[in-house]
C-alpha cells in the first residue's frame, strides 16, 4: 500500500459522526458580590456595633444608637449610594467588614484591659 491509499483506508475506517458531545447545562451568570443589593439589617448591625463602640471607647454612652435608629441609618447610606452609583467589591467589602467585626471584639476587651493595669498600677503607687 502507498502513503495515500494507506490515508484513504484510514479516513474510511474512522466514522463520519463524531462520537457524542455532553449535553452541559448553559453557563448561568452567578450575581457577583458587588451587584448584590446591600442588606439593611446586616448594614444597621455594623453601624449599630461601631456606634456602640465609639461610646465605649469615649466614655460617652449616648452616642450608642438604638437598633431602629441603625436601620434607619442604613436604609438611608443604602438608597444613597444606589442614587450615585458608589459601590464596593466583594473583597474590599469583606476585608471592611473583617476589621469593623474585629474592631468590635477586640477594642473594648483592650480597653477593659488597659483600665485593669492602670487601676493596679495606681494601687501600687499609692499603697
Amino acid at each position: 500500500m502507498t502513503d495515500s491509499t494507506e490515508s484513504v483506508a484510514i479516513q474510511e475506517a474512522i466514522p463520519a459522526t463524531s462520537p457524542p458531545v455532553s449535553k452541559r447545562k448553559p453557563y448561568k451568570k452567578r450575581e457577583s458580590s458587588a451587584e448584590k443589593k446591600p442588606s439593611v439589617p446586616a448594614l444597621a448591625k455594623q453601624i449599630e456595633g461601631i456606634h456602640i463602640l465609639a461610646a465605649t471607647i469615649t466614655g460617652m454612652p449616648e452616642i450608642a444608637l438604638t437598633s431602629n435608629e441603625s436601620a434607619l441609618l442604613a436604609g438611608a447610606l443604602i438608597t444613597l449610594a444606589g442614587e450615585y452609583d458608589l459601590s464596593m467589591s466583594g473583597k474590599t467589602g469583606a476585608a471592611i467588614q473583617l476589621l469593623g467585626v474585629a474592631a468590635l471584639i477586640y477594642v473594648p476587651r483592650a480597653l477593659t484591659i488597659s483600665t485593669r493595669i492602670r487601676a493596679d498600677n495606681e494601687k501600687k503607687e499609692t499603697g
